[in-house]
């Protein structure tokens, strides 16, 4: 062999081998910074419209997971549990793979995982319209979501009967394997095969699952986990902005939503609302217990008692918000009148 062939093919051995290779790959298709969230969060409101957060119990798992995808130098990425995040509705995790194709999320054990929704971030993803549970709709560039917020969401585990979340958290049985598909469209697998089924792939991922549950990674081994990252913050609304997520209110966090005695009211101004409106519905209680005929209201009356009471709170806020003064014009005094007033006097008698 020439020196030359030597040169040629260790400059191929050295290409391959490069993480550069890897992006230039897939070129545009495999964004460098794409990430991938885990939603482990429910959402909901109270019943005077003010948002809750929840972490459902037994939500996160400390089983393996593996993403498997589209990738000629990376087709799957596995990462030992998944625990709530700080501060944030979504688990932040790499994304080496081309969003064009499905990408399967498999769990290899029987602690059960559920996710709110799952939402791709990768400047790869061009144009698609997502739909938000008020009706409205944005179209947006670097993002795909799949789900919505609310209490409904999907459940992982080898276990289909392990959905015990709490009442915050439903889903039906539980799927090994659940693919994302780019319609924005969950679909389930089968056992640990989804879209994928080479069995060299699906031996690799289990064995990976293996080395992080079952012992130390030998030094000089290369681990297969993904690495949960921090994102910068942004508004996901920006149609044109490389979407990320918004971080999640800490205040909003409610362990019962629906309890007896949880910390509802998370702020000043809801309290008055719910005051209020305890105390209407006090009355009302009062109202039919000492007056035989008025054992039944209907709905309209009901409405109106209770919307009365919200317009007083409203025009109380408004007015300690100073949202009716009516300011002096600014470079006027005191009395109202301004530099526009002093008028020449022959201008006056001539009608201006």
């Amino acid at each position: 062999m020439t020196m030359f062939s030597v040169l040629v093919n260790s400059a191929v051995v050295l290409f391959l081998i490069s993480p550069a290779a890897s992006n230039s790959a897939c070129g545009e298709r495999c964004d460098p910074n794409a990430k991938i969230g885990f939603d482990l969060i429910s959402n909901g409101k109270y019943w005077w419209g003010s948002k809750w957060t929840h972490r459902p119990k037994h939500g996160s798992t400390d089983s393996c997971i593996c993403m498997k995808g589209r990738n000629p130098f990376e087709d799957y990425r596995c990462f030992k549990g998944m625990d709530f995040p700080s501060g944030r509705d979504e688990v932040m995790l790499d994304f080496p793979f081309d969003p064009r194709n499905p990408v399967d999320i498999t769990i290899h054990g029987s602690d059960a995982l559920w996710i709110d929704r799952f939402v791709i971030y990768s400047k790869a993803i061009k144009s698609e319209r997502v739909d938000f549970p008020d009706g409205t709709y944005h179209i947006l560039s670097g993002a795909r979501f799949y789900g919505k917020h609310d209490t409904h969401g999907n459940c992982l585990s080898t276990d289909p009967n392990d959905n015990s979340f709490d009442q915050y958290a439903k889903s039906g049985r539980c799927f090994q394997t659940l693919v994302l598909w780019p319609d924005s469209k969950v679909y389930r697998g089968e056992g640990r095969v989804g879209h994928y089924r080479d069995q060299h792939l699906l031996s690799r991922t289990k064995a990976a699952c293996a080395r992080l549950t079952g012992r130390r990674r030998t030094e000089g081994e290369m681990p297969p986990a993904g690495v949960m990252v921090e994102v910068p913050e942004a508004d996901f609304h920006d149609a044109d902005h490389y979407s990320t997520p918004l971080p999640l209110d800490e205040d909003t966090l409610d362990e019962d939503p629906a309890g007896v005695h949880p910390p509802h009211v998370h702020n000043a101004r809801d309290a008055q609302y719910v005051i209020e409106l305890h105390s209407e519905i006090k009355q009302l209680i009062k109202t039919l217990s000492e007056d035989p005929e008025k054992k039944e209201l209907m709905d309209g009356q009901i409405d109106s008692i209770l919307n009365s009471a919200m317009l007083r709170v409203e025009q109380r806020l408004e007015r300690e918000d100073g949202g009716e003064e009516v300011g002096v014009v600014p470079g006027s005094d005191e009395t109202g009148s301004t530099a526009a007033d002093a008028v020449d006097p022959l201008a006056k008698r001539l009608g201006a």
